[in-house]
C-alpha cells in the first residue's frame, strides 16, 4: 500500500462515493461481534459491547449506565437508530 500512497491519496480528495465491500455489509449489519471481539481485546479500544435481550428489560438495564449508554439495533447502518441514554428521562 506504500508504494501506491500518492495515489491513494489523491483519490481520497476527489470525495467519490464509496461502496463497501459485501464482508463488511454483512459484519456491519451485526454489531454482536463487537461483544465477543471485547473480550479478547488488550488494548482497550473496544467499547463495553452487549448484545440485549429483546425479552428480558430488567437484565439489560441492570448492566447499563444511563448517561454513558448509545443504543443502536444490530440490523441498522449508517448511523440510524443511534439512541443516546442521557437523552432518556429516568423513567424511559
Amino acid at each position: 500500500m506504500i508504494d501506491y500512497a500518492e495515489i491513494v491519496l489523491k483519490l481520497a480528495e476527489l470525495n467519490l462515493p464509496q461502496l463497501p465491500s459485501f464482508e463488511s455489509l454483512f459484519i456491519a449489519g451485526d454489531k454482536s461481534f463487537l461483544a465477543t471481539l471485547k473480550e479478547q481485546d488488550e488494548t482497550g479500544l473496544i467499547p463495553l459491547t452487549y448484545v440485549l435481550s429483546e425479552d428480558n428489560l430488567e437484565q439489560n438495564i441492570s448492566f447499563l449506565v444511563k448517561d454513558k449508554a448509545v443504543l443502536k439495533r444490530g440490523d441498522s447502518g449508517n448511523g440510524e437508530g443511534i439512541e443516546f441514554g442521557k437523552n432518556f428521562s429516568e423513567n424511559a
